[in-house]
């Protein structure tokens, strides 16, 4: 959920989400314009979602196909300082954050690669985010919506 180089966006898709469904096309969109990121991490969370079985087997389903190529491999060498980065910055804020590995992993992503803009729907996801890197790079589905289709 996020956006790389040339304004490509890593996004968290959440096929349950009913913004997500209606903002369909805009994923087609960033598809089709190659700019689209997921984190191999997300991708993985999102294959078990995903899998279907058919004629009693797993198989994925054609959308989550069609993510594939816009994998995102992270290097994790730094994240312990990028921890302590996190963590000196959000614990008098946000006394109960929830945050998955996932979520802290898209965070660093955002964090060390500029260009990036991280997309969810998580409200905690979206306010911590918005203390680590600016607030205009952490934006709801709706804000991607309207920014794609100003």
């Amino acid at each position: 959920q996020m956006s790389g180089p040339g304004g490509s966006r890593i996004e968290r898709p959440d096929a349950g989400s009913e913004n997500w469904k209606k903002d369909e096309k805009t994923l087609n969109k960033l598809i089709k314009q190659n700019k689209l990121l997921i984190l191999e991490e997300v991708l993985k969370e999102l294959s078990i979602k995903e899998a279907k079985i058919y004629r009693s087997k797993e198989v994925l389903s054609e959308r989550f196909c069609e993510l594939l190529p816009f994998a995102l491999k992270i290097n994790k060498q730094d994240i312990s300082g990028f921890y302590f980065i996190l963590d000196y910055t959000i614990k008098e804020k946000f006394k109960n954050n929830n945050l998955s590995e996932n979520d802290f992993l898209q965070l660093f992503a955002c964090y060390i690669n500029k260009n990036l803009i991280l997309v969810t729907e998580d409200k905690a996801l979206l306010e911590i985010g918005g203390c680590i890197v600016k607030k205009e790079r952490v934006i709801s589905l709706s804000d991607l919506y309207n920014i794609e289709n100003d």
